[in-house]
């Protein structure tokens, strides 16, 4: 009867360094596949009203107006238009011609701003 318990314990202690094998394996494939911070962050350059470059740091997805605000360049209360989440009329986006042609085309919502 022991001889028949270890050879169960041994059986079962086999197969658990697969097992472990294949959680470990499925875990860090799934943790390596999603993005880090550090790869969605954009940087960009704002003249704020006194003629001054400055350097925003913003995330790929955030709008201007987010990004603008967080670095302190932008009041967001002073320059909404209407109830949506978008700079007024006072802001004016410039973009190099080389990065114009790597945009996504606009959406039904940047139309509608514009």
């Amino acid at each position: 009867m022991a001889i028949s318990t270890i050879q169960k314990l041994t059986s079962q202690i086999h197969r658990l360094p697969s097992l472990s094998s294949h959680i470990f394996t499925r875990s860090s494939a799934t943790f390596s596949s999603s993005k880090k911070v550090s790869d969605r962050i954009v940087k960009l350059v704002a003249i704020d009203p006194e003629g001054h470059k400055r350097e925003v740091v913003g995330l790929a997805g955030q709008s201007l107006l987010r990004a603008l605000t967080n670095c302190g360049l932008i009041d967001p209360v002073s320059h909404r238009l209407e109830e949506i989440d978008a700079c007024s009329s006072e802001c004016e986006v410039n973009i190099a011609q080389e990065w114009l042609e790597r945009l996504p085309p606009r959406t039904y919502d940047e139309e509608y701003v514009l």
